[in-house]
């Protein structure tokens, strides 16, 4: 491995450390064209080297893929976090937060999917209100299409989903 792609999956694997939150493919492909680091291409061969090396996970939504640190990927970078020059590590710290409103926006109402270990589709479903999870559900589906059609509902339908939920369970029936 070249010190070069070494260095692109450090960057990679600090700048997902230092979030703590999943970020969007599009997300990490900014820090890397603004930083001049590396190219559209490299970025997306040194993710699906992650993924197949299972330091982190991807995760997808209707319009957009996502991707987060495993134990396995915080494990492989702590023994060389100190090869990140002072420069690269300001650059992501400076990235993050630069970037802190649109990443706090995008988790008011999250819907994500990614294929389960014990097979089909497990959907993680979010929403966040002033700081408070309203909403935080789980679901298990056989498919993919069905888990990316509940996603795809759960961003455009939360309120109609939230009231029916309170419904629901707080009034006798």
């Amino acid at each position: 491995m070249s010190e070069f792609s070494l260095k692109n999956q450090i960057l990679i694997l600090e700048l997902l450390y230092q979030c703590k939150d999943p970020l969007s493919n599009a997300m990490i492909n900014d820090f890397f064209s603004s930083g001049s680091f590396a190219h559209y291409f490299t970025v997306q061969e040194t993710l699906h080297g992650l993924l197949d090396d299972g330091c982190i996970q991807m995760h997808s939504t209707p319009n957009m893929s996502f991707y987060k640190l495993t134990n396995t990927g915080e494990a492989a970078l702590l023994p060389y976090r100190s090869e990140l020059t002072p420069e690269e590590k300001k650059a992501v710290v400076s990235f993050l937060r630069a970037h802190r409103q649109s990443l706090v926006q995008r988790k008011k109402i999250s819907a994500i999917w990614y294929r389960a270990v014990e097979g089909g589709f497990q959907c993680d479903l979010k929403a966040v209100e002033n700081g408070k999870t309203l909403v935080d559900i789980s679901i298990h589906l056989p498919t993919e299409e069905a888990a990316r059609t509940l996603c795809l509902n759960w961003e455009t339908k939360i309120e109609d989903v939230y009231e029916r939920i309170l419904d629901l369970l707080l009034n006798d029936h």
